[in-house]
């Protein structure tokens, strides 16, 4: 039986009012650009919509994808968490995949992969994923650990210590820099990178 993969775009969309449910935090401003509204980046609209097209294609593949996000709401870790482990315990196994991007002093930029702390079967998707991101995007930054003969990072995230399935995070470059925040907002990297995740959740869940 093939596994579901269970979608994760992190943090607050923009509600129908047209508040960003996350604001303050999660945004960024590029003054003098045009970013998602005016010139505020907004990280939780960039998630949602990647996952939003990641969502249509995989279904569009026949593969069983579950949202555990909400349209526009900050959905709390433990809910978005606690859904996908009983879907996983109940329903059918599954994988966890939360999409995010980073944010640090405006300067720093790259992509990068996290898994939960220790030796574990997710490490295996990670490292899988991070050589696909390094064949499709030479040209960006990649942020690698490599303490641990691999190349994805460690944490204790909510949603990778606490799902009872494997689960990655991924950190898809800094939207409080200029230069990844115009990458991200790209039509074509957008595509690209859809696409590739697409081919890499298709995959996981025919396992």
């Amino acid at each position: 039986m093939s596994k579901t993969i269970f979608l994760d775009a992190g943090h607050g969309g923009v509600s129908p009012s047209g508040k960003y449910t996350t604001a303050p935090s999660k945004m960024s401003e590029h003054i003098g650009h045009t970013m998602h509204y005016r010139s505020f980046f907004y990280e939780g609209v960039k998630n949602r919509h990647y996952c939003d097209i990641i969502y249509k294609k995989l279904v569009e593949r026949g593969v069983n994808v579950v949202k555990v996000y909400h349209s526009y709401k900050d959905t709390t870790l433990g809910q978005r968490v606690r859904e996908a482990n009983s879907y996983h315990k109940n329903i059918n196994t599954g994988f966890y995949f939360s999409e995010h991007s980073n944010a640090f002093n405006g300067k720093a930029r790259g992509y990068c992969v996290y898994t939960s702390k220790g030796n574990t079967q997710s490490d295996f998707y990670a490292e899988k994923l991070i050589n696909m991101y390094k064949e499709k995007f030479p040209f960006v930054n990649l942020r690698v650990d490599n303490s641990d003969q691999d190349q994805d990072w460690e944490s204790n995230f909510y949603v990778l210590k606490n799902t009872s399935m494997p689960a990655i995070l991924t950190e898809n470059l800094f939207f409080d820099n200029l230069d990844d925040a115009n990458i991200l907002l790209d039509e074509d990297y957008v595509e690209q990178y859809t696409d590739m995740c697409v081919e890499f959740l298709e995959s996981v869940a025919k396992e």
